[in-house]
């Protein structure tokens, strides 16, 4: 379950709700927001809050700037949101940790930060939250004895990661279908009699997706081979304790651990 720290305005939190609810939907746990504080009691409350919501940065896997419209400027990031940033950005940079980093607009070119978030946005240390609705991919876990099959897929960032066979379901397609196509085009085994898993939300730098996993015992895999050597260069048949040291986090936790449960 990822776990998502929510930041912007605490005057907008009618919106900050919207948002929670949303993340929770989709799987996450919101584990940090904005909060109210009293006039009275402000500056004691501010340190507290403060530092809640710093041990939620150092804890989380997304972090979600609801930069929305205030006080008529599109956008507004204020600089307690950009610190923010900038905090998970150095996690990143310095630490080795992997925040997902996303804005919810872009802000107003008058905004004193535009041009220091249009350099982070070019940088792909952060990313502009996607409107249209979460696109869908496939992955089929062919099993084999105890064994399953693990492809190492290529990116054209040059980050190489293995990951279970699989990819992007087609407009005209229903999940079996495209699991039984990308099965083929990539390692050439033909599939059949395949039972769904799970249906799992996945936030990656281009938003959210929506992740068919499948399992499958009954294949053919007399004419194996990797199919697409651009896209793949390497593959090998692990057990699950095996798979846990290659990809121990994620969506890949949550599918060994039901496969074992």
């Amino acid at each position: 379950m990822k776990r998502v720290v929510i930041s912007g305005s605490s005057k907008l939190l009618d919106k900050i709700k919207q948002w929670c609810s949303f993340f929770e939907q989709h799987g996450c746990h919101v584990i940090g927001k904005p909060e109210a504080l009293s006039e009275s009691n402000f500056l004691q409350e501010l340190s507290v809050v403060h530092s809640r919501f710093y041990q939620a940065l150092d804890a989380c896997d997304i972090l979600f700037v609801a930069n929305e419209d205030k006080n008529g400027v599109s956008g507004y990031i204020g600089p307690s949101a950009f610190s923010e940033i900038n905090y998970a950005i150095a996690q990143n940079l310095n630490h080795g940790k992997q925040i997902l980093i996303f804005i919810r607009q872009m802000p107003d070119k008058n905004l004193p930060v535009y041009e220091e978030i249009s350099s982070y946005l070019s940088l792909g240390w952060i990313y502009l939250w996607p409107d249209e609705p979460p696109k869908q991919f496939v992955r089929v876990l062919l099993k084999k004895g105890d064994e399953y099959l693990v492809i190492k897929e290529v990116k054209p960032n040059g980050y190489n990661f293995w990951n279970f066979p699989g990819g992007k379901i087609e407009t005209d397609e229903i999940p079996e279908q495209a699991a039984i196509r990308e099965i083929k085009e990539e390692t050439n085994i033909v599939s059949q009699n395949m039972t769904l898993l799970g249906l799992y939300n996945c936030f990656y730098s281009i938003g959210l997706w929506k992740g068919y996993f499948f399992l499958c015992t009954d294949f053919d895999m007399s004419h194996f081979r990797i199919s697409e050597p651009t896209k793949c260069h390497g593959f090998a048949w692990l057990n699950i304790d095996e798979i846990r040291k290659i990809q121990p986090n994620g969506v890949f936790q949550e599918i060994l651990d039901q496969l074992e449960s």
